[in-house]
C-alpha cells in the first residue's frame, strides 16, 4: 500500500511538468504529421509529371 501511495505522490509531484510535456508532444507530432504529408503529396505528384504546385 505505502508503494501505491509513494507513486501517487510521485505522480502528483510531477503534474506541472507532465503536462506541457504532453501538450509539446503533441504540437510536434501533428506538425511532423502535417509535413510527412504534404511531403508525400508533393513527391506523388511530381513522380506522375505534375508541377508541385497550382491548378490541374
Amino acid at each position: 500500500m505505502t508503494a501505491v501511495t509513494a507513486l501517487t505522490a510521485a505522480v502528483i509531484g510531477l503534474t506541472p511538468f507532465l503536462v506541457p510535456l504532453a501538450s509539446a508532444t503533441l504540437v510536434v507530432s501533428a506538425g511532423t504529421w502535417v509535413m510527412v504529408r504534404r511531403d508525400r503529396r508533393l513527391r506523388s505528384r511530381m513522380l506522375r509529371g505534375r508541377p508541385p504546385y497550382g491548378n490541374d
